[in-house]
């Protein structure tokens, strides 16, 4: 399994929790980890804002975005399958934090919806809004 994680923010996180939480997302989608690359990216709201601003047109900062890697871009055929990439902002997600969350849980949580983006799921409408929390909470509970 690949599941690349680059920090580029000053809090220190379970690196290894935070890489679990993506690989029980695809564990529960019926995905095989060994077989597919990820790659996470903890960052700020700076970058996240000029990310939304220019992949969404949205200018204002975000929790996470995800980007699915495009296999027409492949130089050459991988044995792996790379699902593409997720930027978290710790700076967003730390807002969201309570007595009963943790960044490191905020953070988590946040993985396992970028994944779920990743693998075609949708929270633009009520109901693919719901089916995403329903499932992430699902994952959730399984770490």
């Amino acid at each position: 399994m690949a599941i690349l994680l680059q920090s580029l923010y000053k809090t220190k996180l379970n690196t290894r929790a935070l890489k679990d939480a993506a690989k029980e997302a695809l564990l529960f989608e019926n995905e095989n980890p060994d077989r597919i690359e990820v790659s996470i990216v903890l960052s700020d709201d700076a970058e996240l804002q000029r990310l939304n601003r220019d992949y969404r047109g949205i200018d204002k900062p975000t929790d996470v975005l995800s980007f699915c890697q495009d296999e027409d871009f492949m130089p050459v055929k991988s044995e792996k399958r790379i699902l593409g990439d997720i930027i978290i902002s710790l700076d967003t997600a730390a807002l969201a934090t309570s007595d009963s969350r943790s960044l490191e849980d905020e953070t988590k949580w946040l993985i396992i919806h970028g994944v779920l983006h990743l693998l075609g799921y949708d929270d633009e409408t009520e109901n693919g809004y719901n089916e995403m929390v329903e499932k992430g909470l699902a994952i959730f509970e399984r770490l």
